[in-house]
């Protein structure tokens, strides 16, 4: 994650990088590494209302990423890129795989940004530098 930075993956617009997992096959563990939020190394969140589906697609990313990225709590963990920005009262997140779900690039979900304010308070840090 060498850019905090990214361009979204559909139009013209600013996204932040982070990394995520999926956990029990119900939760969505997120990292961003930047601007303290609740971790040393930037903000770890965690989101349980994303849809089966999506949490499914998500998890075949993880068994087949080339490149896993690694925990930036330094466990043995692996994660896979994703991009968010807020919009509104969402967290729109974005992620890249070679079999779309409901995107032409991978797929697209949006959380409350009640449900993801770690991840809402990093991303506002990011895009203020």
């Amino acid at each position: 994650m060498s850019k905090i930075v990214a361009v979204s993956l559909a139009k013209e617009a600013t996204y932040v990088k982070l990394q995520a997992r999926v956990v029990d096959n119900v939760t969505l563990h997120i990292q961003g590494k930047g601007p303290y939020v609740n971790r040393d190394y930037g903000v770890s969140c965690t989101i349980t209302n994303a849809s089966p589906s999506l949490m499914a697609w998500m998890r075949t990313l993880e068994r087949t990423l080339e490149t896993p990225l690694a925990s930036l709590a330094k466990t043995e963990q692996k994660y896979f890129a994703l991009q968010a920005r807020v919009k509104g009262d969402y967290v729109h997140f974005q992620v890249s795989g070679d079999e779309p779900l409901n995107r032409g690039y991978g797929a697209a979900f949006d959380v409350y940004v009640s449900n993801a304010n770690a991840v809402a308070q990093f991303v506002g840090k990011v895009m203020a530098q």
